[in-house]
């Protein structure tokens, strides 16, 4: 899909193109002037038809992530990108993750662009399977990370935020039962994002939870998740 600019750049060679032909045929129909009138008509409707392609795109922070951020989550995501719309290329589906994380150990990425042209995303989400849950509070307190309160650990990092939490149902071949949620973000700058990035984690992980039927193991907070140190 174009962009905008794109779009003016090709009205702009059309009208040329058209100018040319509009003189031309002029000539031939001894200067009536109707051919004119019909081919400035059709560039008019054209460039309409561009800019009404542009206005709307996307999707809300509502729709995001096959619509699993809860409306504390959905203003996390507006305040960290200061964006409305958002762009999903490949759908993240709950259902579809849940069978993944089961056969695979692993989930798709909920991948989230700028409406705008971009090869960088504004947050990108995925699942894991691990064996158990990793023993990083002390030294990550030394390394100047946050952890809080949900779930088995969740620790926010310059990079992005993980989230450990049970879930015996999601390893059905007899594993630790542990599920590892990881959100990157570049877009997140300053600790207050980082805090935005863990209410929005929380509320994926909780939907992801509840599809695998293990949502009262989890220690997944419907509340926005608290500071617990660092």
């Amino acid at each position: 899909m174009p962009t905008s600019g794109q779009a003016r750049t090709q009205t702009n060679i059309a009208g040329v193109q058209l100018s040319r032909m509009i003189s031309t045929s002029d000539k031939r129909v001894g200067g009536t002037g109707i051919f004119t009138c019909l081919l400035l008509t059709t560039l008019a409707v054209s460039s309409c038809g561009g800019a009404d392609e542009n206005k709307g795109r996307g999707v809300s922070a509502a729709q995001v992530c096959d619509s699993t951020l809860d409306s504390s989550a959905q203003s996390a995501l507006r305040k960290i990108t200061r964006r409305e719309k958002f762009e999903e290329p490949h759908r993240f589906n709950v259902s579809r993750a849940v069978e993944s994380l089961r056969k695979s150990k692993r989930t798709d990425d909920c991948t989230i662009f700028p409406t705008e042209d971009g090869d960088t995303p504004d947050i990108q989400v995925n699942f894991d399977v691990r064996d158990e849950v990793p023993d990083w509070e002390k030294e990550g307190a030394r390394n100047g990370e946050t952890f809080y309160d949900a779930g088995a650990l969740t620790r926010a990092t310059k990079n992005g935020v993980d989230i450990f939490f049970t879930c015996h149902t999601a390893d059905q071949k007899g594993g630790s039962g542990v599920v590892k949620g990881d959100l990157w973000s570049p877009a997140a700058t300053t600790k207050e994002d980082h805090y935005r990035l863990v209410t929005i984690l929380n509320s994926i992980s909780r939907s992801l939870a509840g599809e695998l039927g293990c949502g009262s193991e989890t220690r997944l907070h419907k509340r926005v998740p608290q500071q617990a140190h660092g």
